[in-house]
């Protein structure tokens, strides 16, 4: 518990997908093994907008997480406690990216992405 990871997202699609760099945990949502949602000291502060693309067979790091959850929020997270043993699950969805004339937003719905990790008590 309290182990850094990378947070990393491939495109596996045929067009490219918006992620945001400035706060790329925030595009997501985290859920327990009972389906309650949290929130993560990197996702907490979510005001600045800086759009990047991920293109079709790219991999990208969007985040590293120290497996806490945040358990006081100030425009920041002030108070984290590491995750429980159980099962993990988080969720996004990206827009799609720059339109076939590479300018503008494409149009379509958003990819919906989910992955599910389990923490075992070591």
């Amino acid at each position: 518990m309290g182990e850094k990871i990378e947070v990393r997202l491939r495109n596996d699609g045929r067009r490219g997908y918006v992620y945001n760099t400035a706060y790329e945990a925030c595009d997501m949502r985290y859920f327990d093994e009972s389906g309650r949602r949290f929130i993560i000291p990197p996702g907490t502060h979510c005001d600045l907008i800086a759009n990047q693309t991920i293109e079709p067979g790219e991999t990208v790091t969007l985040f590293e997480w120290k497996l806490e959850e945040c358990v006081k929020d100030n425009w920041g997270c002030v108070k984290a406690k590491p995750l429980e043993p159980g099962t993990y699950r988080m969720v996004g969805w990206f827009p799609p990216g720059k339109n076939a004339k590479g300018i503008g937003r494409a149009t379509g719905k958003p990819v919906r992405v989910e992955a599910a990790f389990e923490i075992v008590a070591s």
